[in-house]
């Protein structure tokens, strides 16, 4: 889908405004007048819309019409449809983040009832081959909680293909489409995919010892942002798969690469930030400065020539722009970055400018055919090794070779320390396949020290966790390969929606990619303590959306501290921070005085109330005398607090007890304070 957006942004052809209201005439293009009106029937647009404007691109061979319609009184929501000249449609949006929830939302089952409609409308011809996913879409944030997102995936003969999908938005408020996306095979329409035959393959327990043997669970560490300081990082150790593209051939029990780039774990190895890319100016005179005040940095020149020496660049390659600056991972290291340029020919690269150490190379110009074998180019690889990382070789290993693209190949060592793999630290290497010179060189290295890793659970207990936890079935998979015009699908064992997955070593829990608890593996029960918590349902949303504690007990009854009461406030209303700073970006918000905030003290009805009412902006509000009566007997003496609690009490962020109480001084439970960011959430008043 991103190749077909992609295209679509590229090759537009036309970009036209017209009326709403013009009546047909000769003029008129027959084609697109069917499609607009298709599109206004299927998603009930109204005439009432007076702007309208499209732009027309061809995708192989097939003209796709993007069309938008806008009110120019700001009363209607804007609406926007893609369509093509074959009347499918592909995507469907209407822009409704600006709207504000109110009354009750639907619940999962109603939201898919309304999106099997809405299927059946849009994409008839393909219902019966769309298949829901069971697998929920999480919410990660006040946005997404208030939709609810239902994927459908191809199958084809029972085995899902899930690079062919319907992705269908429902506003969980009003039942109503807001958003609709549709990719289906090479060129959207095209019926050129050969699906390889599923009588004989190997069975799913041969694919498990294979993908054991050949992938994981391997030993590794992997670097998450530090919860305390998102500016720093901490090294993890867990069990992990070395190999996260690759999968096992159901015909062949051969495992296969199925993408042309690899990059390790989440592209961790080649962490190529910037690439030597061109910045806006040489060397500066407050970069110089900031430079010479750091003793030991070589000088800009001589970062220069080793990087100009290690790589062969010409002489006559001028630079273009350089730059010194901190790695974000670490407190003294520090990196010039070069840009060079010669005639077509581009080079770029960046040097340690404490070490003199080459940590990237890039370079481009005219691209030709393959001449050079992967054996021929890995000779060049493993000299410049030699040359420029030998002091690194003892911990790299090579990884097998992945997908080559016909242009390059692409050579990828993977650090590992202490018995483990280091995701994320390592070498990539790209040699240009004509000329067999090196046309990319990155190096990533943790100088800090690893943390030493007692009483782990060891990789057959990984095992044993993976195949209890991920479900791993057939599907099949398109290698894609546009460069030579074609599909190519593959018949493979694979992690439902093709995950990985991240086993932490000591503790045995699937972590996610931010390195918390992966909310997608327990999808029913978040907690160890489930049983405990009476409104599990509300308990269970907000920890879908990630807004609650990331801890394995919930412990209900305990007391909530204000640190995580004010951590699930600021989440629930959709703001960045850190934990370190919680307090700062609390009292920038507004959302408490100076004063107010202790982290690890309990959180009280009143202060909990204060900062809800603070971050809608109502505190001016709460605060005007003479307005208000008490709502409780147990309120009446609060005085110009009393404005807080009230418009919290009308919001339905408090409950009266079974006494008729508010107890505004009290202590929040855990539970408690949960519910009140849920009603905050959800709240119609919101």
């Amino acid at each position: 889908m991103k190749r077909f957006l992609s295209m679509l942004l590229l090759s537009i052809l036309l970009i036209g405004t017209l009326s709403t209201y013009a009546a047909p005439s000769t003029g008129v293009d027959p084609e697109m007048e069917k499609i607009v009106l298709k599109s206004k029937k299927i998603f009930n647009i109204s005439s009432e819309y007076d702007k309208f404007d499209f732009y027309l691109s061809t995708y192989d061979d097939v003209k796709v019409y993007n069309l938008n319609w806008h009110d120019s009184k700001g009363k209607l929501l804007d609406i926007g449809v893609t369509i093509d000249s074959n009347q499918v449609i592909h995507s469907y949006y209407i822009n409704d983040d600006s709207t504000t929830p109110s009354g009750n939302p639907i619940s999962d089952e109603d939201a898919v009832k309304k999106a099997d409609e809405y299927l059946k409308k849009i994409c008839p011809e393909h219902v019966n081959e769309l298949k829901r996913s069971e697998s929920k879409n999480l919410a990660n944030n006040v946005y997404d909680a208030q939709r609810a997102v239902i994927t459908y995936y191809r199958h084809v003969s029972g085995i899902p293909f899930e690079q062919n999908y319907a992705n269908i938005t429902i506003n969980r408020f009003t039942g109503e489409l807001i958003h609709y996306e549709f990719t289906w095979g090479q060129g959207e329409s095209k019926k050129d995919i050969t699906f390889p035959d599923s009588k004989k393959i190997i069975s799913i327990d041969e694919a498990k010892k294979v993908f054991e043997k050949e992938m994981g669970p391997v030993p590794a560490y992997i670097k998450f942002p530090s919860e305390e300081d998102m500016s720093k990082v901490e090294y993890v150790p867990v069990y992990t798969n070395l190999y996260a593209d690759w999968k096992v051939n159901a015909v062949d029990g051969k495992p296969i690469p199925l993408n042309y780039f690899y990059g390790g774990y989440g592209n961790g190895v080649a962490e190529a930030k910037d690439a030597g890319m061109p910045e806006q100016n040489l060397l500066s005179p407050a970069e110089q400065a900031a430079a010479e005040a750091i003793r030991g940095l070589i000088t800009a020149k001589d970062a220069e020539n080793k990087l100009r020496t290690a790589f062969g660049i010409p002489a006559d390659a001028i630079l273009k722009n350089s730059h010194i600056s901190k790695q974000i991972d670490s407190e003294k290291k520090y990196i010039y970055d070069f840009s060079f340029e010669m005639g077509e020919q581009y080079y770029g690269g960046a040097v340690d400018a404490l070490t003199g150490q080459v940590v990237r190379y890039i370079s481009y110009g005219k691209e030709g055919n393959q001449k050079y074998s992967y054996e021929q180019s890995k000779k060049v690889v493993e000299a410049i090794v030699d040359k420029v990382a030998a002091p690194y070789k003892g911990e790299l290993e090579l990884l097998r070779q992945g997908k080559s693209n016909g242009f390059t190949h692409n050579f990828v060592f993977v650090r590992k320390a202490n018995g483990r793999y280091v995701i994320g630290d390592g070498i990539t290497i790209e040699v240009n396949a004509k000329t067999n010179k090196i046309q990319s060189f990155f190096l990533n290295w943790y100088d800090g020290q690893l943390p030493k890793v007692d009483n782990e659970i060891g990789v057959e207990k990984a095992k044993e966790l993976l195949w209890k936890n991920k479900p791993y079935r057939l599907a099949y998979y398109n290698e894609n390969q546009h460069w030579e015009g074609k599909s190519n699908v593959k018949l493979v064992y694979d992690f439902e929606l093709g995950q990985s997955f991240i086993i932490h070593a000591n503790t045995g829990n699937f972590l996610d990619a931010n390195g918390k608890l992966d909310r997608s593996i327990n999808k029913d029960h978040p907690y160890t303590d489930w049983e405990k918590i009476v409104e599990k349902d509300k308990i269970k949303t907000l920890s879908d959306m990630g807004i609650l504690y990331a801890q394995e007990e919930f412990n209900p009854e305990g007391t909530l501290l204000q640190k995580d009461f004010f951590s699930m406030l600021l989440k629930a209303s959709g703001n960045y921070f850190q934990l370190q700073k919680l307090e700062k970006t609390l009292l920038s918000l507004k959302y408490l005085e100076d004063g107010e905030y202790k982290a690890d003290e309990p959180i009280t009805k009143l202060l909990a109330t204060k900062a809800m009412i603070r971050s809608k902006h109502l505190d001016h509000v709460a605060k005007l005398e003479g307005i208000y009566k008490p709502v409780s007997n147990d309120t009446s003496s609060l005085g110009e607090d009393m404005g807080y609690i009230n418009l919290a009490y009308g919001f339905g962020y408090l409950q009266k007890d079974a006494s008729g109480k508010i107890n505004p001084t009290s202590s929040l439970t855990r539970e408690e304070g949960a519910l009140m960011v849920y009603q905050f959430v959800f709240s119609s008043n919101r």
